[in-house]
């Protein structure tokens, strides 16, 4: 075998670098043993495989989350605190509107009674 033939064979392997997984190999990179698919790069490490990969991870990614019961629990109990925060709106303003209604029946009590110290009294509770 040549030096040549090396050479050759040398550039018909993929441009990535990778790291082995060995104890020391992540500290020190080599070329991707693969052949040249296109570009440079083999099927593995060709940008538009790698990009493929990468949209069906996430779209795995994506699925799992959804399904996930613990992110489930956290929407359920934020949909939760929302419709409590809306219950004591509600009961505020319903509170607000039997406050309001006893002040009139007070006010048409008074004025029904046809006394004028009542309508003097009346008179005082409707400009304040």
């Amino acid at each position: 075998m040549d030096i040549s033939d090396n050479a050759v064979k040398i550039k018909e392997r993929c441009k990535e670098k990778v790291h082995p997984n060995n104890r020391w190999g992540s500290f020190h990179p080599r070329q991707c043993h693969a052949k040249i698919w296109k570009h440079g790069y083999c099927k593995i490490h060709h940008p538009d495989t790698v990009r493929i990969r990468q949209e069906a991870k996430e779209k795995r990614w994506e699925e799992e989350k959804e399904n996930n019961p613990i992110l489930l629990l956290q929407k359920a109990n934020k949909q939760i605190e929302i419709l409590e925060a809306e219950i004591k709106k509600k009961d505020k303003m319903i509170k607000e509107l039997e406050e309001g209604i006893e002040k009139h029946r007070d006010i048409t009590l008074v004025y029904d009674s046809g006394i004028p110290e009542a309508d003097a009294e009346l008179y005082k509770l409707i400009s304040k």
